[in-house]
């Protein structure tokens, strides 16, 4: 797998509205989440284990210590979820299953240019996020 780890900037978003609304966010959280430019912390510890964490000037939204093929537990937006991540070469697969059943998938890819891809996808709504190393 490409070097993943860094300290990654959102640039750009395409489509992030509708899938904040496909996840039930109303439209003040979804304005703020719109505004909001997200940085990540990406540090791969050993082969398989990895250590995540996502914040703004706001609140940090994601902070995940996990081992590639072993389902965790985190907390989405005050919401428990499982997490099991898995590796397909140059992308880090994370497949959040909540309380209801339903199923959120990320996709985060490092491209040949050196960029951090993320895709998101929950109940047919897609997005995709693209981050710099900082």
């Amino acid at each position: 797998m490409a070097n993943i780890s860094g300290k990654w900037k959102l640039e750009k978003s395409e489509n992030m509205e509708a899938y904040l609304k496909a996840k039930g966010m109303g439209s003040m959280k979804t304005k703020m989440m719109m505004t909001a430019s997200p940085s990540l912390d990406i540090d791969q510890l050993s082969d398989t284990e990895y250590k995540i964490k996502m914040y703004t000037t706001m609140k940090t939204a994601i902070d995940d210590h996990f081992t590639i093929g072993v389902t965790f537990e985190g907390k989405r937006d005050g919401k428990t979820v499982k997490i099991t991540c898995t590796r397909d070469e140059n992308k880090l697969i994370a497949e959040e299953v909540g309380e209801d059943g339903e199923k959120d998938l990320i996709i985060r890819e490092v491209m040949p240019d050196g960029s951090l891809v993320v895709r998101v996808e929950y109940k047919g709504a897609k997005a995709t996020r693209y981050f710099k190393k900082k």
